[in-house]
């Protein structure tokens, strides 16, 4: 052993002289924030400093020098939230000083809005404006700080998306640091903050998949939820502009733009084809149908209908061949409104001119409302705006005199002077049957639920299923709003549907003509009984699915915002504190149902915001 040792000497001598140009050797950084430094001392830039400062750039990083010569946070100092006026900043203690802070947080799901950066709740991006040369971008107060004397690659510029901030703000910044090191880091993404207002959901892969509306940007965005409502994945697919000033990673959500572009997104409708999602939804600033496909991660985005005023409320389905079909409402000229319907003549179209469109069935209406001296009044055609006359005799209540080629009592659509909104093709509800497409809508003008029936792109028949009081069972008025609609296993139609007058939910089985039975499955007076109890408002953003032979239907319940449903027979409420069940949707995923739904959150901020809500149903 000693002749090993005198060796390793003797080859350690001999090559003491050797030039060591390819390596170059640096001490090891032994800064250490433990290190108990003398009396008036502390650990400041890897080094026991005077504790007394005479300028900012004695301080560590995010601390400037106070008064008495006393290193201090730099964030603005509060009593409560509401003396913080940033986006995403409140009053948070830390270390016995009360400031205008971001959040902490470890991951984003512990950020009730934005994302999680450097450990900080972030909504709008740091440092918007950029910082000057020899300044740095400090995430927890977003603002510009000089960088420290003697800081290594704070003067070098940052690509376009990109900050210089610290290397480590876990050693690099607070009231004992080491020596300061910057690096250029791309911003954060760009993340949404209202969603849920409008949605549509389907199971994918084991997990849940969501196309819904962003209110604050006026986007479309598709996510992908887990069964806990936790976030796997979130993609802007329309709506954002060309950025003016990139405010986020530049590669990321948005392009990094956080300025609002062209309002799109209303009304989704989601398909899943081959593990990929389809998109039908309404752009609201020209009022265009559009539609959105994905493949291989790239999105396509294709006009359907740019008719104007039009795309409302679209209901997307996907035939054997992939192609997509979309029935919708329109606003046509003259205040007229129609059902119409779109097939693409291809799977994955790119051009409007891949789809055809169809109008199923229009009808007049004063949807756009009457002019002076007129009166909204309904025919057999629909509503109509009429002069109002003098010399019929005995119009009687709820009729008016109007001139129409000659003096005519007609029933008034609604009061005189107010604007109808009623439409024909409400909510519609598309079927694909291998002879015909079957779309179930409400005519709100006659307020009837009614089955149109297009064969070979032609209308070739249009029933009513309820509302004219002529079947048995059958109401008179007061349907059309809300529905959902699906064949059973021996092909017969069923229909969930509300009943505006009693808040009934209520289910049609049968033919598409009509003949088939009536029943109500919910009266809507579930706790209206109870002492001081009012009667339910419910029956809202219904939504219906078949497994085997089980139903299942999932509904808002207005008067307590809550979601109700109804499982093989048995309805289930799910109880919330908060305001639940907009754009309701029912998700199968294995055996287990989810209420997939918009709920609306009062943030820290004051602000009430919509978010997706995720609820196991057994």
């Amino acid at each position: 052993m000693r002749r090993f040792n005198l060796l390793w000497v003797a080859l350690l001598l001999s090559t003491s002289n050797c030039s060591c140009d390819d390596e170059v050797i640096h001490a090891a950084n032994t800064c250490d924030l433990r290190t108990v430094c003398g009396a008036g001392k502390v650990m400041r830039h890897s080094v026991c400093a005077a504790e007394r400062c005479a300028g900012d750039g004695d301080c560590c990083s995010g601390q400037r020098c106070g008064a008495g010569g006393k290193c201090g946070p730099v964030e603005d100092r509060c009593r409560a939230d509401e003396d913080c006026s940033e986006p995403g900043f409140y009053c948070i203690e830390e270390e016995g000083n009360e400031r205008c802070r971001r959040p902490r947080c470890a991951s984003a799901a512990d950020c009730a809005l934005g994302t999680c950066f450097e450990r900080r709740c972030v909504i709008e991006p740091p440092c918007l404006a950029g910082c000057e040369t020899g300044f740095l971008c400090d995430v927890p107060s977003g603002k510009c700080l000089q960088a420290p004397v003697g800081a290594e690659g704070c003067d070098q510029s940052c690509k376009v998306g990109q900050r210089l901030m610290l290397e480590d703000l876990q050693t690099m910044r607070g009231a004992l640091c080491c020596a300061t090191r910057c690096e250029c880091r791309d911003l954060p993404d760009i993340a949404p903050r209202d969603i849920g207002l409008y949605l549509d959901a389907s199971e994918l892969g084991g997990s849940i998949a969501v196309a819904a509306y962003e209110r604050h940007f006026g986007d479309l965005v598709f996510m992908k939820l887990a069964t806990s409502g936790a976030l796997e994945l979130l993609e802007f697919v329309d709506g954002f502009p060309q950025p003016t000033q990139i405010a986020g990673r530049a590669d990321g959500p948005r392009g990094g733009a956080l300025e609002p572009g062209v309002d799109s997104g209303r009304f989704p409708s989601l398909a899943i084809v081959r593990g990929e999602p389809q998109i039908a939804y309404q752009r609201a600033d020209d009022g265009v149908l559009m539609y959105a496909w994905r493949d291989k991660g790239v999105w396509t985005t294709v006009t359907v209908d740019s008719s104007g005023d039009t795309g409302y409320e679209p209901d997307l389905v996907i035939d054997a061949e992939g192609r997509p079909h979309i029935a919708y409402w329109t606003r046509l000229s003259e205040g007229q409104t129609a059902l119409k319907y779109a097939v693409a003549d291809r799977p994955s179209p790119d051009h409007p001119n891949h789809f055809h469109l169809l109008t199923v069935s229009a009808a007049d209406s004063c949807i756009d409302g009457c002019g002076e001296a007129q009166a909204c009044v309904r025919g057999e055609n629909g509503e109509r705006c009429l002069p109002v006359a003098e010399g019929c005799e005995n119009c009687g209540g709820g009729r008016a005199c109007v001139l129409d080629q000659e003096l005519v009592c007609e029933p008034l659509a609604h009061r005189v002077g107010a604007v109808s909104g009623a439409s024909l093709g409400h909510a519609p509800e598309l079927l694909l049957r291998p002879d015909a497409a079957i779309i179930v809508f409400g005519d709100r003008q006659t307020q009837t639920l009614r089955v149109a029936q297009v064969v070979g792109g032609r209308t070739q028949g249009i029933f009513t299923l309820d509302g004219d009081g002529v079947a048995e069972n059958a109401l008179s008025r007061g349907l059309g709003r809300s529905h959902a609609a699906m064949f059973d296993a021996a092909g017969q139609l069923v229909v969930f549907y509300r009943d505006e007058n009693s808040q009934a939910v209520r289910r049609y089985q049968g033919s598409i003509d009509g003949a088939g039975e009536r029943s109500v499955i919910d009266d809507g007076r579930g706790t209206s009984d109870e002492p001081g109890g009012l009667d339910r408002v419910q029956g809202s953003d219904l939504s219906v699915l078949l497994s085997g032979d089980k139903e299942y239907a999932v509904f808002q319940d207005q008067s307590m915002g809550d979601v109700s449903a109804w499982i093989a027979g048995e309805r289930r409420q799910i109880r919330s504190q908060l305001l639940d069940g907009f754009s309701a949707r029912v998700v199968l995923v294995g055996e287990q149902p989810y209420a997939v739904h918009g709920g609306v959150r009062t943030d820290r901020d004051g602000v009430s915001r919509f978010g997706v809500v995720v609820v196991g149903l057994q």
